[in-house]
């Protein structure tokens, strides 16, 4: 509980569970209120889950995660046993993630490839990491993974990923192999997701993308910094957390 002069009480509670950490707080309800409210909440039962499994896909993102139930579900979701490493070098650290259609990951083809789906996890430091950063630092991380199909040799023959714009069409970025961790690896020039520039300043996106056995990696950098290589590094490795 925290109290300031002339203000209400405010009651805050913090817990763990299934190493998910949760904290909730107000200065309306009274600390009893609160108790019976925590004491209340479930998980969702199997029969409403099973409804994010066997969506028609109609919007773009399937589900949020939030908790390791939601982990697990999404593993079965995009077809594979998908890495989630919590924290990444730079003090990066996962904010949201999300089950969702290709479309998030490059360009669609066709009808069918568009109802394949992938795993996104969002890394950022948090905006009072970010009040002392340059404009031209990483202000956040994507770690994107489906599986592969044939994106990754194809990407690697054309010499570049497609892009999809607001209005449908293509959006061509080149892409250049380099090695990280003894692995080939494709990164893009710096791009804009919608096609051509406004400025230089537009130019804020950077991606690398590698392939593992049957899974199609990509890590997309907002903002650019000398982190990068790194945290691709890092996302490499088998055993990351």
């Amino acid at each position: 509980m925290t109290t300031w002069k002339g203000q209400p009480e405010r009651y805050y509670y913090i817990w763990k569970d299934q190493g998910i950490s949760y904290e909730l707080s107000s200065y309306i309800l009274s600390s009893s209120e609160m108790e019976q409210m925590i004491g209340s909440m479930k998980f969702p039962e199997a029969k409403v889950n099973k409804l994010h499994e066997d969506n028609e896909y109609h919007g773009i993102i399937l589900t949020g995660l939030y908790d390791a139930e939601d982990i697990r579900r999404a593993q079965k979701l995009v077809g594979f046993k998908a890495a989630f490493p919590r924290k990444l070098p730079g003090e990066f650290a996962a904010s949201s993630s999300y089950v969702s259609r290709k479309a998030n990951f490059n360009h669609v083809e066709n009808d069918e490839d568009s109802m394949r789906k992938l795993l996104n996890v969002l890394y950022s430091r948090g905006d009072h990491k970010q009040k002392n950063k340059a404009d031209s630092g990483i202000r956040d991380v994507s770690f994107k993974q489906m599986l592969n199909g044939n994106m990754y040799q194809e990407m690697k023959k054309n010499g570049q990923v497609s892009y999809s714009k607001i209005d449908g069409e293509r959006n061509n970025v080149k892409l250049t192999a380099i090695t990280l961790q003894g692995k080939e690896v494709l990164r893009t020039e710096p791009y804009n997701l919608d096609g051509e520039p406004k400025g230089p300043n537009d130019l804020r996106l950077v991606s690398y993308f590698w392939f593992d056995g049957k899974v199609c990696y990509q890590a997309v950098f907002s903002g650019q910094g000398p982190e990068e290589q790194k945290i691709v590094e890092y996302l490499m490795k088998p055993d990351r957390k």
